[in-house]
């Protein structure tokens, strides 16, 4: 029985130090449907609202960020993460991008310069996932969305996909991607730009992504 014991420890053993090491890289992160990947939420932070905001002031929009925030959760069965990124084993945690999102600048969300739909690299990206708010994001994959630009002439949002080994604060992946707004509505219409990532990351990217990891 003793045996036995030992037999079954040193199998659990392997399977979880198998599924940290497959934490640490693209290739296993897409190639396993079976890592738990802990949703981090949008991270509105770095982001810059391009074009004529009409009736919605900076101070409003801050607000509104925290809301869409809010709704990608609240309306899980609309945007489908798991499918996306085809995982199974999704779970939220979404309270450090609430506090960052809150917390944010709000002088420096309005922008009339097109060149800011492009400001984010690789340096932002690890500044944020390594600054003292993401220090207690929790363990294991988190999965993050940058928010870059929302720009308002072309209706379109771009956002850094980013993959975290969040117990090493080290990047794993990132990819920038621009989704079509849509919905009645501030919070409605740049979630939909949100959703239209989502669909395109399911319908062709993922496998993309898969297959250039391999």
């Amino acid at each position: 029985m003793k045996k036995i014991r030992m037999f079954v420890f040193s199998i659990c053993c392997v399977a979880i130090l198998n599924m940290d090491l497959a934490a640490q890289n693209a290739k296993d992160l897409f190639s396993n449907s079976e890592i738990p990947i802990t949703w981090l939420g949008l991270d509105f932070s770095e982001v810059r609202y391009i074009g004529d905001p009409g009736t919605v002031d900076a101070i409003e929009m801050k607000k509104l960020f925290v809301k869409i925030n809010d709704l990608i959760i609240q309306e899980s069965n609309k945007f489908k993460i798991g499918a996306a990124f085809q995982k199974s084993n999704i779970s939220n945690d979404i309270s450090v991008t609430q506090k960052v999102n809150e917390n944010m600048n709000a002088g420096n969300i309005l922008s009339y310069n097109d060149k800011d739909e492009r400001r984010i690299n690789e340096q932002i990206i690890k500044k944020i996932m390594n600054s003292d708010s993401y220090s207690s994001a929790g363990k294991g994959v988190g999965l993050l969305f940058i928010v870059e630009s929302l720009n308002k002439n072309k209706e379109t949002a771009s956002v850094w996909i980013t993959f975290i080994n969040l117990d090493k604060h080290t990047l794993i992946f990132s990819e920038r991607v621009e989704g079509k707004a849509s919905g009645f509505g501030f919070r409605n219409h740049w979630a939909g730009s949100i959703n239209s990532i989502l669909k395109e990351v399911k319908s062709s990217l993922y496998n993309k992504w898969r297959n250039k990891s391999n």
